[in-house]
Formats: C-alpha cells, structure tokens, sequence
C-alpha cells in the first residue's frame, strides 16, 4: 500500500495482510508524519506498518 492510500484509512476498514493474504479490520491507526510511517492495530491485536497491508 502507498502512504498517500494508508493516509485515507480509518477504524473498521478492512485491509489484507500480505505473508498471510488475511482479511482483517482496523482497529487503532497511528500515524508519524515526520517519517512518513503509518502504523495499524489489526483485529488480531498485532501492529503492522502500511507496507505490509494490501
């Protein structure tokens, strides 16, 4: 995913984690816009950086 789609996401949306190809939903998104690094709390309560969603 690119930053600027990462950007437009919100809680609830659901995304695929790419090594697992699993459909899970957003729960917390943190954003550091500094670094341009996006981070997302997947329902499965693990954190995973906007690379590494479809």
């Amino acid at each position: 995913m690119r930053y600027i789609d990462a950007l437009k996401l919100h809680p609830g949306d659901e995304v695929t984690v790419k090594h697992s190809k699993k459909t899970m939903q957003i729960v917390e998104i943190e954003a550091v816009e500094y670094i341009k690094g996006i981070s997302v709390r997947l329902d499965d309560g693990n954190w995973y950086g906007y690379k590494e969603i479809l």
